[in-house]
C-alpha cells in the first residue's frame, strides 16, 4: 500500500467547528490521506515560526484552505500563498490546493488572490459549492447532499498520481542558495561577436580592463568572434553571476539600439539554449565609447530606469567608476540586509521599502547601493556573504501574530524569541569572522497591528536590546515610518556610521 497523502488544513480558529464537519468525511477508515494541522501551537517559543509552517506546506501533498471572511487577514492566508508558490515552481502542480469558500466576503477575497496568483486560477476549486448563506458570511455545515461531493473531493485526490521525489543535491557548491540579487562575481569584457572590434574601440575597451583590474575588479576578456567560437575555454560563464560588457563601434551602437536584445541573443549561440536563463538574469552594458557618436544609442542612454541591457556613452575611465559603484566592486555605499516582506498588495512592500530607502540612503538612493532580501532558510546564506561589510539589517515582525491571534502565547515573547533566534545565528556568524555586534546596525521593523510592544528605542528586553525599533503604522492601505521612531533610528544610524 502506497504512502497516506498528507493533507494540511488552513483555517481560523472561529471555523473549526465547520473544519471538523467537513473533515468526517474526507479522511476515512481506509487511511488514504493523513490529517496535518497549520496550527503551530506545538512550536517552542523562540523558534522561527514562518520557517516551520513553511516545512510543514512544503510536506504536504495536498492543502485544504478554509476561507472566511477573515481568512485574508490572518497568518493562515500565508499557507495558501506558499502553496501557489511552490506549485509553479514544482513540475506537475504539487501541493494540490482546494480552496473552500465560507462567505461572501471570503468569495471576494478568493477572487482578488486568484488575479494576483495567476497560478491559482488552475487550481481545484470547489468553490461554487454553496457552504455558506446567500449574500452573507454565515457558513453553514455539510449538508448530505454536500456530503458525495467531499467524498468525490477524497477520491479525486486518492487517485492522483505521487509527485516525483526531489533529488538529492549533491554536497557542492551549485548546492548552495542563489548568488546576492545585486552583487556579482565577475565581468566579461566581450570582443566582437562575429568580427573584429575598430582600433579605436579596441583601445577603450584595453583602458577599461586596465582600469577595473587597478581596482581589482575580475575581468573575462573574450575574444572577437566569439558568438561562433563560445565561451573562452574553462570559462563557466553560463554558471556564474556576470556582468557582460559589450564596447560597441557607432554601426553597432544603431544596431543594438534599434534591437536592444542583440548582444543577448549572441550570448545564447555562443552558450547554447539552456544558458538562456542565466544570460536574462545577468546585467548586460552596452557601451558606446565617447567619441564615437550616434544619435539613436545617445537617445536609449538618456532613457531613465533600470532597464536591461543598460546604454552607457563614457571615457573609459568613467565607465569602470561606474561599474565598480553599480555592480558592488570596490564598493563604498552601505549594504542592506532585509528580510523578505510578503504581504499584499505589493504597493506596501514597495511603501515600506522605500520609506527604508529614504530613511538609509536619502533621496535618491546612491547608485552604489546594496539590498539584500533573505528569507529565513537563506539568512546565514547571505548575512554571511555581507557580514564583513558593516551591513544594516532589518527584520519585522510581519509574520509573528499566527499564535497570538489563536490564544496560544504572549505576542510580545514570541516577537522577542524570532529576533533572539535571528541575532543568534547572525552571532555565530560573525564570531567565525572575527567581528562583533558593533559591527553591524539592527534594526527591528515594528508594525503596531501585528506586535504590541511597548515604545521604545530598542527592542524591550536585554538580550535582543541591540536592535533599535522602527515602527511602522498602517493608514488605510498605505505603510509609513512613525516619525519619532523615524528620527530615533536615523540618529542611531549616523552614529554608527560615523564610527
Amino acid at each position: 500500500m502506497s504512502e497516506p497523502k498528507k493533507v494540511l488544513l488552513s483555517y481560523v480558529a472561529d471555523t473549526e467547528t465547520f473544519v471538523d464537519a467537513f473533515c468526517a468525511p474526507l479522511f476515512d477508515d481506509g487511511g488514504r490521506l493523513r490529517r496535518i494541522e497549520a496550527r503551530i501551537d506545538d512550536i517552542p517559543p523562540g523558534m522561527d515560526i514562518i520557517a516551520e509552517v513553511s516545512e510543514r506546506v512544503a510536506s504536504a501533498d495536498v492543502i485544504v484552505s478554509f476561507i472566511c471572511e477573515n481568512y485574508g487577514r490572518h497568518p493562515a492566508a500565508h499557507d495558501l500563498r506558499i502553496a501557489a508558490q511552490r506549485r509553479g515552481r514544482n513540475c506537475g502542480g504539487w501541493p494540490i490546493v482546494v480552496p473552500i469558500i465560507l462567505g461572501l466576503d471570503g468569495r471576494s477575497w478568493w477572487e482578488k488572490f486568484q488575479q494576483e496568483m495567476p497560478e491559482a486560477a488552475a487550481l481545484r476549486n470547489i468553490a461554487d459549492r454553496p457552504f455558506f448563506k446567500p449574500g452573507t458570511n454565515s457558513w453553514v455545515l455539510p449538508d448530505p447532499e454536500d456530503i458525495h461531493v467531499i467524498h468525490d473531493l477524497r477520491d479525486w485526490l486518492c487517485d492522483l498520481l505521487a509527485p516525483p521525489p526531489p533529488s538529492l543535491p549533491s554536497p557542492s557548491p551549485q548546492s548552495l542558495p542563489a548568488p546576492l540579487p545585486d552583487a556579482v562575481a565577475r565581468i566579461v569584457l566581450l570582443g566582437h561577436p562575429t568580427r573584429s572590434l575598430p582600433e579605436g574601440v579596441g583601445k577603450a575597451a584595453a583602458q577599461v580592463a586596465e582600469a577595473l583590474a587597478a581596482a581589482g575588479v575580475p575581468v573575462q576578456p573574450w575574444p572577437d568572434g566569439w558568438e561562433g567560437t563560445g565561451a573562452p575555454a574553462g570559462d563557466a560563464a553560463a554558471e556564474k553571476r556576470t556582468v557582460f560588457l559589450q564596447p560597441l563601434a557607432a554601426a553597432d551602437a544603431a544596431a543594438s539600439a534599434r534591437t536592444p536584445s542583440r548582444t543577448e541573443n549572441y550570448l545564447v549561440n555562443a552558450l547554447g539554449e539552456a544558458a538562456r536563463p542565466r544570460i536574462e538574469a545577468s546585467p548586460v552594458v552596452l557601451w558606446l565609447p565617447d567619441g564615437e557618436p550616434q544619435e539613436e544609442f545617445v537617445r536609449s542612454a538618456g532613457q531613465p530606469g533600470e532597464a536591461n541591457p543598460v546604454f552607457r556613452i563614457d571615457t573609459a575611465p568613467a565607465l569602470a567608476e561606474w561599474l565598480c559603484h553599480r555592480f558592488g566592486f570596490g564598493r563604498r555605499g552601505q549594504i542592506m540586509a532585509c528580510e523578505e516582506i510578503e504581504i499584499r498588495p505589493v504597493d506596501a512592500r514597495r511603501q515600506i521599502v522605500e520609506e527604508l530607502d529614504e530613511m538609509i540612503y536619502g533621496v535618491p538612493p546612491p547608485e552604489d547601493r546594496l539590498s539584500v532580501w533573505f528569507t529565513a532558510s537563506q539568512f546565514e546564506h547571505y548575512f554571511r556573504s555581507v557580514a564583513d561589510k558593516r551591513p544594516i539589517l532589518m527584520a519585522h515582525d510581519l509574520k509573528m501574530p499566527i499564535p497570538a491571534m489563536q490564544g496560544n502565547a504572549n505576542p510580545v515573547h514570541q516577537l522577542i524569541g524570532k529576533f533572539r533566534t535571528l541575532q543568534a545565528k547572525a552571532d555565530q556568524i560573525l564570531q567565525e569572522l572575527k567581528l562583533t555586534s558593533d559591527d553591524v546596525f539592527w534594526i527591528a521593523c515594528i508594525t503596531a497591528e501585528q506586535t504590541v510592544v511597548p515604545p521604545s528605542v530598542r527592542l524591550p528586553n536585554p538580550s535582543v536590546d541591540r536592535w533599535h525599533m522602527l515602527r511602522v503604522e498602517r493608514r488605510n492601505a498605505d505603510f509609513a515610518v512613525e516619525q519619532n521612531s523615524r528620527k530615533s533610528v536615523s540618529e542611531g544610524l549616523q552614529s554608527w556610521m560615523g564610527h
